[in-house]
């Protein structure tokens, strides 16, 4: 079957009807102010973050922050009165002041306090306590693969020396690393704690609430800032963000290290994975509580070990190698990153030799212990009753090799998997659910072999929505209980239909073209039933890039999204690749940006509300040679805490770009008509429009220029945003911007046209060159502008 393809006049002149239900205010609601989580800092700049701050009336909502010291040193501050004010433990302008640092060789501790105002009303203070690092000083840090990707695990890794200074290790030659972890490196030396110092500041800076799993790689003196890092990151500042969860000492020398070893299980957190691998050869010995590979000379391990993604070296390509692994496939960035060791792993002792490939057992009479295989998930299925419903779910994976027992686990949070929902010791799993405990609730399943080693699957998300399996491949006819179990099982060419409801999901779409559309994606009310609602801080929905471990030949894709709501706890689509196309979707109330486009691709947006995200409404790639194109038809950008669209080539016709804080657009080329760019910058400090190269034509701009086929006058919108009140409903735009007209206006709340007493000047300046197409008559014979002009809603002639 062909994928979906929606005729261009149907999506082109259909749009979403919003209804808007007033409820009473109290006045003067005080907005609230949230100054982030607790920060640690070096001697790079650090941004502090008030992001997370609101006002209940929502995004339209001007709010001003204030910023003020309150405890610990005086620090270095720029920008106290803004969103993101910078602090620094060395003055900001070095020109201007010596080069000095507030760093010394103990921990200090600062508190800053945020206010934010409304206009009228203060909320209540919010602090956030800065740990100043002690100083560091040359013990630094390079990130091997940037930028930093906050999705990412991290591994820090150090190659041999001389036992006090050494090089840094060269993970560049498989893209496997890369692809799968951020890599820090760098040649090293003492004090090689002060690399902890430098870490953790670094991580505060770049991702302040990191929930990655972290890994230590330390190869012959390596070792010694390896263990360092691990024993001061997890004894000293324990703090699970930035809690080191895997060792790996690859004869690893000039130390006693059972020290190491027993210190750093002492210290453990409970509920964060935890455990070391000891690679030996004549440095250093067999190591207790470790997964232990004895190697027949030093540096061979550190090659080994480097080398491991290379499927020539395991037996017939296959990296599990029956339980007996390690290496790439177990660390952080592999497909065991889940691996848990026992805590008593004493079955476990491997050896390498180069006359065999692969690694083996050492003496498997006397240490028998095979590692548990990764968790493959099956899609979720049903049971049903007589009459035809759903009674039950049924929760499974394919057969974990090694494994004895398995484990179904719930959990209010992907942090927080604590609850044995069911258990079986059938090597086969199947888990039959009646009911959840929680909208939503995570769920995972964890495998168990005979030694008390464990593996699980990343927790996924689930809601009371799955139990009427409601997502089908128009293609294959196979029903589904999420949406990412339809995406996981499709090919090329597939088209997923999915029914009306909440998909508490964190969607990744394949690396294949495809369609996913809602069951009736020109009917406004099934759309703003149709929910992807993230419900951690990723993406709602993931578009994602060429593999860079497959043939290229190969990856060329494109995705149809076509009617859904994206709502969320962090940006509503993260776009990598895949040319996405969005019709008749609303990306409405994210946490962060509503668009978020990463590499340089063509992007259609046909038909899609852009709004009230704490964010840019969408934000592009820049750059003369990379940007980003963005074509837009028949869409609302508007009500966006920063800029409408920034980044990019934007080519739009018969939009409405409004309400926005910042620009309404700023972007490398701009080229737009029929539209209108109004009540934008409410920043005060912003251009409506901001581009170096823009062509408007037949658009009204507030501020005007751009030619003589434009206006500059206020549109008279049917509701700003700003005088709305709020429904309470964030999947619900609160704005209507229909134009006012006093001939007739379609009005979306009562399903009728209604008569205005003004008439605006958006009515009948659109390109005379173009047809009217559906607009109603009386129509002027001529286009209306914004989003509604050319279609069967755009408001009536005089």
């Amino acid at each position: 079957m062909h994928p979906l393809r929606l005729p261009f006049l149907l999506v082109l002149f259909t749009f979403p009807v919003f209804l808007t239900i007033g409820v009473a205010q109290t006045e003067n609601i005080p907005p609230v102010a949230d100054a982030g989580p607790s920060r640690y800092l070096g001697n790079d700049p650090l941004p502090l973050d008030a992001s997370a701050s609101f006002h209940p009336d929502g995004p339209y909502v001007s709010l001003t922050y204030t910023w003020r010291q309150v405890r610990g040193p005086q620090l270095y501050t720029e920008n106290l009165k803004t969103i993101s004010p910078t602090i620094s433990a060395v003055p900001i302008d070095p020109i201007d002041e010596p080069q000095t640092t507030l760093l010394t060789h103990q921990f200090q501790i600062c508190e800053f306090e945020l206010i934010v105002n409304d206009g009228t009303t203060d909320s209540l203070p919010s602090n956030v306590t800065i740990t100043l690092v002690p100083n560091y000083q040359e013990q630094i840090l390079e990130l091997k693969n940037p930028p930093f990707d906050p999705r990412k695990p991290t591994i820090i890794a150090f190659s041999g020396g001389n036992g006090v200074t050494g090089g840094g290790m060269n993970l560049s030659g498989f893209p496997e690393w890369f692809a799968g972890a951020n890599v820090f490196s760098n040649p090293y030396g003492p004090p090689y704690d002060g690399y902890a110092d430098w870490m953790i500041a670094t991580l505060s800076r770049l991702a302040p609430d990191y929930d990655q799993m972290i890994q230590t790689v330390g190869s012959s003196t390596g070792g010694q800032p390896a263990a360092e890092i691990s024993r001061k990151l997890n004894g000293l500042y324990r703090d699970a963000r930035y809690y080191v969860n895997h060792v790996s000492f690859l004869d690893s020398c000039c130390r006693y290290y059972p020290n190491d070893v027993s210190y750093l299980h002492l210290f453990r957190i409970p509920n964060e994975p935890f455990w070391i691998e000891n690679h030996y050869a004549t440095a250093s010995p067999w190591l207790a509580n470790t997964l232990n590979t004895r190697f027949p000379q030093h540096g061979t391990q550190r090659v080994w070990f480097r080398d491991s993604p290379n499927m020539d070296l395991w037996p017939t390509e296959d990296m599990f190698n029956n339980g007996v692994y390690a290496g790439y496939y177990a660390s952080v960035a592999g497909p065991a990153a889940n691996l848990q060791l026992s805590n008593t792993p004493a079955f476990y002792y491997f050896l390498w030799t180069e006359d065999v490939v692969g690694i083996r057992h050492y003496d498997e009479t006397n240490y028998p212990g095979k590692l548990p295989e990764p968790i493959r998930l099956s899609p979720i299925r049903a049971t049903a009753g007589t009459d035809g419903t759903t009674n039950s779910l049924l929760f499974s994976c394919e057969h974990s090799r090694n494994s004895t027992r398995y484990q179904l686990v719930f959990g209010a949070s992907p942090n927080q998997m604590e609850t044995v929902a069911a258990e079986t010791t059938e090597s086969e799993p199947v888990f039959e659910v009646d009911s959840i405990p929680h909208e939503p609730t995570w769920w995972m399943i964890k495998a168990f072999d005979a030694h008390g080693s464990s593996i699980h699957s990343d927790p996924r998300a689930i809601s009371q929505t799955a139990f009427g399996m409601p997502v089908r491949n128009a293609t294959s006819f196979e029903t589904y209980a999420t949406i990412q179990d339809a995406l996981d099982y499709s090919q090329p060419g597939d088209t997923i239909t999915v029914q009306p409801g909440n998909y508490y999901e964190n969607l990744v779409f394949p690396r294949h073209s495809l369609v996913l559309n809602s069951s009736e994606p020109t009917n406004p009310e099934i759309v703003a039933a149709t929910i992807i609602s993230s419900p951690t801080k990723w993406p709602a929905i993931t578009f994602p890039s060429v593999n860079p471990l497959a043939d290229q030949s190969d990856q060329l894709f494109q995705h149809h999204l076509i009617g859904f709501t994206i709502t969320g706890n962090g940006t509503g689509i993260y776009a990598e690749g895949g040319d996405p196309t969005l019709i008749n979707n609303t990306v409405i109330g994210n946490k962060r940006h509503g668009i978020h486009v990463t590499e340089p691709i063509n992007m259609i947006l046909d038909g899609c509300t852009v709004a009230e995200n704490l964010g840019d409404g969408i934000k592009g790639i820049s750059g003369e040679t990379t940007s980003s194109k963005l074509q837009l038809s028949h869409c609302i950008v508007a009500g966006n805490r920063e800029n409408g669209i920034i980044g990019g080539q934007v080519f739009g016709i018969h939009c409405t770009i409004a309400e926005n804080g910042k620009s309404g657009v700023h972007c490398d080329l701009l080229q737009i008509s029929n539209s209108i760019l109004y009540y934008n910058s409410r920043d005060g400090l912003s251009a409506n429009v901001s581009c170096p190269k823009a062509t408007v034509h037949f658009s009204n701009v507030e501020g005007g220029g751009f030619g003589d086929s434009n206006i500059a006058l206020p549109p008279l919108f049917a509701q700003s945003g700003a005088d709305a009140t709020d429904d309470g409903h964030t999947t619900t735009p609160r704005f209507d911007y229909h134009l006012q007209s006093t001939a007739g206006r379609w009005d979306p709340s009562s399903g009728q046209w209604i008569r205005d007493t003004s008439q605006s000047p958006s009515i009948d300046v659109g390109d005379p060159g173009s047809a009217v197409n559906t607009e109603p008559k009386p129509n002027g014979n001529r286009l209306n502008q914004g989003v509604y002009g050319g279609t069967n809603q755009a408001s009536l002639s005089l």
